[in-house]
């Protein structure tokens, strides 16, 4: 049997690996709370459904702040939180909480009375904690769960990002600070916002809910696309004379797709390079002859040359896609299945579904290096075949594809320019665009007052 003297040895030797334990798990919800920080501080909004998850998460805070903490010998109230943190309503009370806080049975209809902008959210948030005697970087780390500003998050390395990565970021900001100036991107994106501008296919109008569809005014580049789940569907193609080709039976992929953009988000509104990842879905033959009820499955067209696939956007609830290249028509049940797979979620509301998150090494890491499969029908992408060359990246990878097409461009097509040349190209043709409109609309504004001012009609 053990002495006194050996077993206080072993609970000391115990708690000393527990305490360093706990300290290398602090020091990881400190960097992750520190990143979630700074992703806040560059987003000066946030998408609706983001803004839904974050004010269910800052309702649990407060309310565990309150059975927590004390103040002056009293329970901590909602209303001493809302004071601290200068979120108080007209009265001087606690209700200006209702636009940043949702109860989790509260309905999505309500998402109107909330705050968009993430800041106020982590105000309250931390003084929150601060009030209650809370750990604040665990307060802030659950704050933005399941929202997009969690992104990347759980891809935090312990020490060091990998050197690739740090690079890859690194060259991919350098030449996006470069393509915004002599493109004249910062221009582009201040006259859209201070216009009020939205894209309507052929050119642009002014909408006062422009800000609605500010994700179709980012020039982007495809990279990859990722297969999720497979589905039957029937494919009705529109000829191009507008007339409707004959229909058939057609594979259905669910799939995740990814790209680079230029994008001017966060509260400076400085461009900068992110990866954006939103559901599509690609339709192509039906591999092999089948049997009827036999299900397809994601390794049916491994190895199988197929015509390139149509990329769609995903199926209303009612099952239907209508676009310009044709009709597709899945059932309800698959729809459902579709717009709810996992990674893959769809939206009603307009971009919704778009997640744009900033290029840096964690998040090339999070994003490039996914467990899902690319597909292979659909060529467009920038990462299915860049030329060979050595890499610092790991071969075989995604960033090794990303870091061979950044220097050396493509094995075919477009005289083999560099990734960053193709988006620069993309965003010239966006800025000249807007300039060619808001030239000709400024013209047209000049005439009309000059008749005016002659008291003509």
């Amino acid at each position: 049997m053990p002495g006194t003297q050996d077993t206080n040895f072993e609970v000391a030797h115990m708690k000393d690996q527990m305490e360093a334990q706990m300290g290398r798990q602090r020091s990881q919800v400190e960097r992750q709370a520190a990143f979630a920080r700074a992703k806040i501080a560059k987003n000066a909004k946030m998408k609706d459904s983001d803004v839904v998850r974050m004010a269910r998460s800052l309702h649990a805070i407060i309310e565990q702040a309150c059975a927590a903490g004390l103040k002056e010998g009293g329970r901590l109230t909602k209303g001493a939180i809302a004071h601290e943190a200068g979120k108080r309503d007209g009265s001087g009370k606690s209700g200006a909480l209702e636009r940043f806080t949702r109860p989790p049975q509260s309905e999505d209809k309500d998402r109107k009375r909330l705050t968009r902008e993430p800041a106020g959210y982590l105000k309250l948030a931390e003084t929150a904690a601060k009030m209650a005697g809370l750990d604040p970087d665990g307060i802030i780390v659950a704050l933005v769960q399941g929202t997009r500003l969690a992104e990347g998050l759980d891809m935090l390395p312990e020490n060091a990002e990998a050197e690739h990565l740090v690079m890859l970021s690194d060259a991919i900001q350098g030449e996006a600070r470069r393509i915004s100036e002599a493109v004249g991107l910062p221009w582009y994106y201040d006259t859209i916002e201070k216009q009020g501008l939205s894209p309507n296919g052929s050119g642009w109008e002014a909408d006062y809910e422009s800000f609605l569809w500010e994700w179709q005014t980012v020039p982007k580049v495809e990279l990859v696309t990722e297969e999720l789940a497979v589905f039957f569907g029937d494919w009705g193609p529109k000829q191009p004379d507008g007339t409707s080709g004959k229909g058939r039976r057609m594979a259905v992929w669910a799939c995740r797709r990814i790209g680079l953009a230029l994008a001017p988000f966060g509260p400076s509104r400085e461009v900068r390079a992110y990866l954006v990842r939103r559901p599509i879905v690609a339709v192509t033959y039906i591999p092999r002859p089948r049997k009827a009820g036999v299900p397809l499955s994601l390794t049916d067209l491994s190895g199988l040359m197929v015509d390139d696939a149509v990329v769609l956007s995903t199926p209303d609830e009612q099952g239907h896609v209508f676009s310009t290249r044709g009709t597709l028509a899945v059932s309800v049940e698959d729809a459902q299945a579709i717009r709810t797979v996992c990674g893959c979620e769809s939206c009603d509301f307009p971009g919704d579904d778009h997640e744009f998150v900033e290029v840096s090494p964690a998040s090339l890491a999070s994003i490039l290096d996914s467990r899902f499969p690319d597909a292979k029908a659909v060529r467009e992408d920038a990462l299915r075949l860049p030329k060979a060359g050595v890499t610092l990246s790991p071969p075989g990878t995604r960033a090794a594809s990303l870091e061979r097409d950044l220097r050396l461009g493509q094995h075919s097509g477009a005289d083999g320019e560099t990734l960053m040349v193709r988006l620069e190209a993309r965003a010239r043709e966006y800025v000249e665009g807007l300039r060619s409109w808001m030239y000709a609309e400024t013209t047209r504004i000049e005439e009309d007052l000059i008749t005016m001012s002659g008291g003509a009609r």
